[in-house]
């Protein structure tokens, strides 16, 4: 929608790995609190993922700034601004 096709195919990526951890992460919440950190910790003991840094980009910040402000009116109405 803003022009990122690299964040829009990430997403795809990213829903799949939601999907894939979903029914252990909610198993693991019913656990002991230690149990549920160390679930949690794996993920800060593997590479990032290839998608994480197309969110961090300074050039899709400007490009969402830039939709916002020619989308402004449109955006206002659907949040029920004007």
């Amino acid at each position: 929608m803003i022009g990122a096709p690299e964040q829009s195919a990430a997403l795809t990526e990213l829903w799949t790995l939601c999907e894939r951890d979903e029914r252990e992460c909610r198993e693991t919440l019913e656990q002991p609190t230690w149990l549920f950190a160390e679930f949690t910790s794996r993920s800060y003991a593997v590479p990032p993922n290839g998608w994480e840094p197309l969110f961090y980009d300074e050039a899709l910040h400007e490009k969402r700034w830039s939709w916002l402000a020619a989308n402004e009116p449109r955006v206002r109405k659907a949040m029920g601004m004007l």
